[in-house]
C-alpha cells in the first residue's frame, strides 16, 4: 500500500506542477497582450516565450559545466558571507 500512497502523491504533485504551470503561462499571455494594446507609441511590441520554460531551463543546464569542490566552497562562503552582511543591516535597522 505505502507503493500505491507514493505513486498517488507522485501523481498529485506532477499536476499540481502542471497546473501551475498553465496558471504561469496564461498569465503571461494576458500580460504580453495587455501590455502591447497599453504601450505607448512607437515602443518595441513584447512577445510572448518562443520555449516551454521547463525546455529553456534545461537547454540552459546542459550548457554550464558542473562547479569544482572549490568553486562550490567559494560559492557557499559568499553566500553565507552576503547573508551575514544582509543580518548585519537588518539590525542596524531596527537596532537590534
Amino acid at each position: 500500500m505505502q507503493a500505491y500512497d507514493k505513486a498517488y502523491d507522485l501523481r498529485r504533485k506532477v499536476e499540481d506542477e502542471r497546473d501551475w504551470m498553465l496558471g504561469c503561462y496564461f498569465y503571461e499571455a494576458v500580460s504580453v497582450v495587455a501590455s502591447n494594446a497599453l504601450r505607448k507609441k512607437g515602443a518595441k511590441p513584447i512577445s510572448y516565450r518562443k520555449k516551454p520554460v521547463l525546455q529553456e531551463l534545461e537547454e540552459k543546464r546542459e550548457g554550464e559545466r558542473p562547479l569544482t569542490e572549490d568553486e562550490k566552497i567559494a560559492a557557499t562562503a559568499a553566500l553565507f558571507a552576503n547573508l551575514e552582511n544582509m543580518q548585519a543591516k537588518f539590525e542596524k535597522a531596527h537596532k537590534k
